[in-house]
């Protein structure tokens, strides 16, 4: 019979954090050098301020993209192309912010992945959405400030905050991130970031193989238990903004606790790399 063991793990957040590597290049939206702005419809009466100084997200770290517009069905889009690796898993991640009232039934804020830049606003329909905030769907939301994973409210899309490809090598995508409305909206955007953190497809769990990985409780206050039947090699802890802020190596155990009650509210993504160099990643919450 295989021995289960089990190690308490702390979470010393301030020691091990680091910055995962960005796909994205100028995500901090001080500068249009690295996107491309395609108007999706309805033509003048909107616009694309990049380096926005004023009233920015909550994390935000200065200059950021502001979208702004009369109505009239107005809709822009701001893309990017990069290469990511099929086979892997990639966290999309932004900040957000409502300058001015968000008006029911008339705003949408959408990111969608796509294999090329799109033509138009059918053209992007085409393809899943990502995230959204769609007003349509968030009737009683009003303002948002912070990550967008957070507000994700779209009936048709549940949150698909991964980018995961099947098959093996290279493939460019691009990513989409498109404001409109049908009345005025005022829209500030930050911290845009593509990073890696795991391997394998699916947005809940990475990798098939890795089938019986579980970590509980979800969501999670203070300890994190993460179980699989093959034995644990690796454990990382990834935020929202693709920060690692926790990480275990040569664990050589089948069950860990890890203390979670540093970290803060949100959401998190723990990633688990059996002995066999197969990876699992499965999504929390910290309350």
């Amino acid at each position: 019979m295989k021995k289960l063991y089990f190690l308490t793990l702390a979470f010393t957040v301030a020691s091990l954090t680091v910055n995962a590597q960005n796909l994205i290049v100028g995500g901090s939206m001080e500068s249009a050098d690295a996107w491309t702005v395609i108007d999706l419809a309805a033509g003048d009466g909107h616009t694309e301020t990049f380096n926005y100084t004023g009233d920015g997200p909550s994390g935000g770290d200065g200059g950021c993209l502001r979208f702004e517009g009369v109505g009239n069905w107005n809709n822009a889009a701001v893309c990017q192309k990069i290469t990511v690796e099929r086979g892997k898993q990639y966290l999309i991640s932004m900040n957000v912010k409502s300058v001015t009232d968000i008006v029911a039934e008339a705003f949408w804020f959408e990111v969608v992945v796509m294999d090329t830049f799109p033509r138009n606003d059918d053209h992007v329909k085409t393809f899943p959405i990502s995230m959204a905030l769609n007003a349509w769907d968030c009737k009683d939301v009003t303002t948002v400030d912070g990550n967008l994973a957070d507000f994700n409210c779209d009936k048709k899309a549940p949150l698909a905050d991964t980018i995961a490809i099947e098959g093996e090598g290279d493939t460019a995508v691009v990513l989409v991130v498109k404001c409109g409305g049908n009345a005025p909206f005022d829209f500030v955007v930050d911290d845009v970031a593509v990073t890696l953190i795991g391997g394998g497809g699916g947005s809940n769990v990475a990798s098939a193989s890795l089938s019986s990985l579980n970590v509980s409780p979800n969501p999670v206050s203070n300890s994190l238990n993460v179980s699989l039947n093959e034995t644990i090699q690796n454990i990382k802890v990834v935020n929202v903004l693709g920060q690692v802020v926790y990480s275990a190596e040569n664990l050589g155990l089948n069950n860990v606790s890890i203390d979670f009650s540093a970290p803060k509210a949100g959401i998190y993504y723990v990633v688990v790399t059996d002995v066999n160099g197969q990876t699992g990643t499965v999504k929390t919450l910290k309350k």
